[in-house]
């Protein structure tokens, strides 16, 4: 009894202070401020050699400055989505001389894409292609095929991410968030 005496006050102030769940409409405004403040950045969605990235890490910071706390999961969902993209890109940058020359790793993608499974996180069939596709550019050494093929559980990773974003951003039905 006096253990809930002491705790009773506590519960009370912690059930007060609770933020409340935002609304559709605060989200809505949020994922808009989210849109606006990604046009003020270049393209980060792409491959470029590692040493652009001390750049982009700058324009992502005056993005998240941009942005603020977010409160919604659709926006959460959708900056852990983009992150998640940028970090594998990151380290595809350090092979930039075998996947970004003369495009060898947009050919490569484009050839495989039967063997990637739609619907499906699992990239096994579809990084091995690629790895073959890549072994036999001249611009590419054993090792970056062997780089690139450790490289799978981080498009799975990137995979689930868009996954999780696509489950969330669903639950807003038909909801305009352009």
């Amino acid at each position: 009894m006096r253990l809930l005496l002491i705790l009773l006050p506590v519960i009370f102030f912690v059930l007060l202070n609770a933020a409340p769940a935002p609304t559709v409409e605060e989200c809505l405004e949020e994922f808009q401020k989210a849109k606006h403040c990604a046009c003020n950045t270049p393209n980060l969605i792409k491959l470029v050699p590692t040493e652009e990235f001390e750049e982009r890490e700058q324009k992502i910071k005056e993005f998240h400055e941009c942005l603020g706390p977010m409160k919604c999961e659709i926006t959460k969902k959708a900056v852990a989505k983009d992150k998640k993209q940028i970090e594998l890109l990151k380290l595809l940058g350090n092979l930039y001389d075998c996947l970004g020359s003369n495009g060898n790793y947009d050919n490569a993608k484009n050839s495989c894409r039967s063997w990637s499974d739609k619907g499906s996180c699992s990239y096994g069939a579809f990084i091995t292609c690629i790895a073959e596709e890549l072994a036999i550019k001249p611009e590419c050494s054993s090792k970056d095929v062997e780089e690139f093929k450790n490289l799978k559980e981080e498009f799975e990773g990137v995979c689930q991410t868009n996954a999780k974003f696509r489950k969330t951003f669903s639950g807003y039905g038909r909801v305009q968030l352009n």
